[in-house]
């Protein structure tokens, strides 16, 4: 059997019991718990003691990471970060009993290693922070290749009307013209002498 902190580490900083279990004997779960070496951070999560990553509190709340925090976690650039991870649950699913603060949306979203999707995440900057903040969100996507113009487009292109869906197609257009115009001028500015 491995030891639960090596599994711990290897899992990203926390687990689920069962997933603790599938690698270590219930007794050295307990003996790391009474020690000190691993913590319970919600019914049925654990996690090692100095890790408060944002995917830790996002599994302790039974969800995934959203909004900036995803983005952050997706590798893009984020103006602001987030003083406390935004977590996104399931619509059907209740609060959960942690110590660990977030920012709890609920919304079915489909995940990707713990997080929202590239192209959720983005709409969801897109929707919930101030235009140039999302932008360089969006912009960050477009340019390092995480989204396409024409995914980005097709899922902003909803048929909805919140004030937040017509924040959300501005932002998107003005990333993909930036982006569009960066393209094609970028190749003859980069060139010596050429500012």
């Amino acid at each position: 059997m491995a030891d639960v902190v090596d599994v711990l580490q290897r899992a990203g900083g926390s687990a689920t019991y069962r997933q603790l279990r599938a690698y270590v004997h219930g007794r050295d779960l307990r003996l790391a718990l009474v020690e000190g070496r691993i913590k319970r951070v919600a019914r049925g999560m654990y996690a090692l003691p100095l890790d408060v990553s944002a995917l830790t509190v996002a599994r302790a709340h039974g969800g995934v990471l959203s909004h900036e925090s995803a983005a952050e976690h997706h590798g893009l650039d984020v103006v602001t970060a987030p003083l406390k991870p935004h977590v996104t649950v399931r619509r059907t699913q209740r609060r959960r009993a942690t110590k660990l603060a977030c920012t709890l949306h609920w919304a079915d979203v489909p995940d990707l290693d713990g997080a929202t999707t590239p192209v959720r995440t983005v709409l969801d900057c897109a929707r919930t922070l101030p235009f140039c903040e999302a932008l360089a969100v969006v912009d960050s996507a477009l340019r390092t290749g995480l989204v396409t113009r024409d995914l980005i487009c097709v899922s902003c292109s909803r048929p909805t009307r919140s004030r937040t869906t017509r924040r959300a197609r501005r932002c998107v257009a003005t990333a993909v013209v930036t982006s569009t115009l960066r393209s094609a001028v970028g190749p003859c500015c980069d060139s010596p002498g050429r500012t």
